[in-house]
């Protein structure tokens, strides 16, 4: 029940306060955040984090590219789906991108990259986390997009 809970978004304070309302549990925070950390785990299938983001991208029909930097840190991660790719050799006219800010824990810029079609409508093309704001970081983003 722990793993639907959290799956669905429920932060674990509130698990815990569900599990001792309605099913009378005696379960410390601390038991919740073990239970949570162990079904990530588990769903990772012994991959990291990186890894498992990559395979199961891949596994919706996405393509991603990772950066790194001389110590191998990942500086950037950017993927788009392939029906994305379709869509914007159709409109491939105007690209619009915004940068959402300290939305992760990694405080990565996160880059959203969409196209306009011809009734006005925009669609998402692409979506980059990138290691900050240069100029630099990007030309690496639209650089894939171009190669793909």
């Amino acid at each position: 029940m722990v793993y639907k809970l959290e799956y669905s978004g429920m932060r674990p304070k509130n698990i815990m306060t569900y599990l001792h309302t309605y099913h009378n549990a005696d379960v410390t925070l601390t038991d919740i955040y073990n239970h949570v950390a162990d079904s990530r785990r588990l769903r990772r299938r012994g991959q990291s984090t990186i890894q498992a983001l990559i395979n199961s991208l891949n596994e919706a029909g996405y393509q991603s590219c990772i950066e790194h930097d001389e110590d191998n840190r990942v500086t950037g991660i950017i993927f788009a789906h392939l029906q994305s790719f379709e869509y914007l050799k159709a409109y491939p006219d105007t690209l619009i991108m915004d940068c959402a800010y300290k939305t992760n824990r990694y405080r990565m810029p996160l880059l959203n990259i969409f196209g306009v079609d011809a009734c006005g409508r925009s669609f998402f093309v692409a979506f980059a986390f990138l290691n900050g704001e240069t100029e630099e970081n990007y030309i690496w983003a639209l650089d894939w997009l171009k190669s793909m």
